[in-house]
């Protein structure tokens, strides 16, 4: 509290490594005029997701990032997608097989309120291939017959124009990478809706870490698709 009052304007951000929290806490995050970010170590019991609701009520995370295991509660993050002050949600992977079909779930849940996640980025970070096999698997079902099979088909590489426009909603939000990768758009217009998202991923050697100088995604970046399932980070923005 005290660092708080002598620093009232100052953003903060918390990382809750037990499974409980207290109301005090809730009340006193609460509180801050600006909490930025919360990062979600360890699955939340109920009695903590019933008090991290009232957080999320308060409509004041920007952010909020988790691993990939402890992604509980659907809800919860649904809820905060579709708040105007949020804007990104990483879910990072160790070591471990990725775990659940929150990915998917997510997709699927932009497909249905595209408007509300407009703006918003989902990010997947370390070892994300589970994650990004079910976003592969997303597109391609819900793809025209005849692509079924072919990722370049549905995932198409952005024009210069597209790029810059990501780079200029998205400014706060985008990764910058050693080596630019090409940003790929998916068009959606089932049941009517037409709707978009970018897809960029990180996939650099280790001779470009060492060596290159980082950019964000853009359109002279390099076009593999097939890499794509081996990144360490993979960004999604919902257009």
């Amino acid at each position: 509290m005290k660092i708080v009052r002598r620093f009232p304007y100052s953003s903060y951000s918390f990382a809750l490594s037990s499974s409980s929290i207290s109301e005090a806490w809730i009340d006193f995050a609460s509180s801050l005029r600006r909490l930025e970010n919360v990062i979600i170590v360890k699955k939340l019991d109920d009695d903590a997701l019933r008090l991290f609701q009232k957080l999320v009520t308060g409509r004041k995370l920007s952010s909020l990032m988790m691993l990939a295991e402890v992604c509980g509660s659907m809800e919860v993050i649904k809820t905060l997608l579709c708040q105007d002050q949020f804007k990104n949600l990483p879910i990072w992977n160790n070591f471990e097989d990725w775990n659940g079909a929150a990915v998917g779930e997510l997709l699927q849940f932009w497909s249905e309120n595209s408007e509300e996640l407009r703006g918003k980025s989902l990010i997947l970070g370390n070892n994300c291939k589970g994650g990004v096999e079910q976003l592969e698997q997303f597109v391609l079902r819900r793809a025209s017959p005849t692509a079924t099979e072919d990722l370049g088909k549905v995932l198409k590489v952005c024009s210069t124009e597209e790029c810059n426009f990501i780079n200029r909603v998205f400014h706060h939000d985008n990764i910058t990478y050693v080596k630019s990768p090409y940003v790929y758009k998916y068009e959606d217009a089932r049941e009517g809706n037409a709707r978009s998202l970018y897809v960029s991923f990180k996939c650099p050697t280790q001779e470009e870490r060492r060596n290159m100088p980082r950019f964000p995604a853009g359109y002279d970046g390099y076009d593999d698709l097939s890499v794509m399932r081996y990144t360490t980070c993979l960004q999604i923005f919902f257009c």
